[in-house]
């Protein structure tokens, strides 16, 4: 008898220290998963202004496109711009590859090159105002040629579609 229950006890403490091992990994899990969607969460939040960025940029360059002889007295884009949006690249390799990046950073930079051109093209003599238009002609076109490359497969309105869906997944 007294056998029978040292032995009841033994399977009782085994059951007993399964059960609470599971248990516990349960919610080792259960926590894990919860702070992997906050954190996708918290990244798609930081993706958005990197998507209004780029699509509002792409149709300032689409509208601007549509009359490249005259040029715009409005800011294209400003270095707070540039520099935010550099800080947001970090967030953005969870859904974009390097070369996305990479394409994103060269949009940046002819933005800027774009900017220098539009202020270049105001702050000139008469006589070098149509050679800075024809660069800034030139400049333009580049930009636009960046907003969508020749096999449609790749360009930042591809990219800005595929942020989209990333950050309108995750912030359902």
């Amino acid at each position: 008898m007294i056998k029978n229950v040292i032995s009841f006890l033994d399977w009782n403490s085994l059951l007993s220290a399964f059960v609470g091992g599971v248990l516990a990994l349960l919610g080792a899990y259960l926590t894990m998963r919860g702070t992997k969607k906050e954190r996708e969460r918290k990244d798609a939040r930081e993706l958005v202004p990197l998507f209004y960025f780029l699509n509002s940029k792409a149709a300032m360059l689409v509208k601007i496109g549509n009359h490249p002889e005259a040029v715009p007295i409005t800011q294209i884009v400003s270095e707070e711009e540039i520099s935010d949006i550099r800080k947001r690249l970090a967030f953005a390799s969870r859904t974009l590859s390097l070369s996305e990046i990479g394409d994103i950073n060269s949009f940046c930079n002819q933005l800027i090159v774009l900017e220098e051109t539009r202020k270049d093209c105001y702050q000139s003599s008469p006589e070098k105002y149509q050679k800075e238009i024809n660069i800034y002609q030139t400049v333009l076109h580049e930009c636009i040629q960046l907003l969508l490359n020749e096999d449609k497969k790749s360009g930042i309105n591809i990219i800005g579609e595929k942020l989209e869906k990333y950050f309108s997944k995750r912030l359902k």
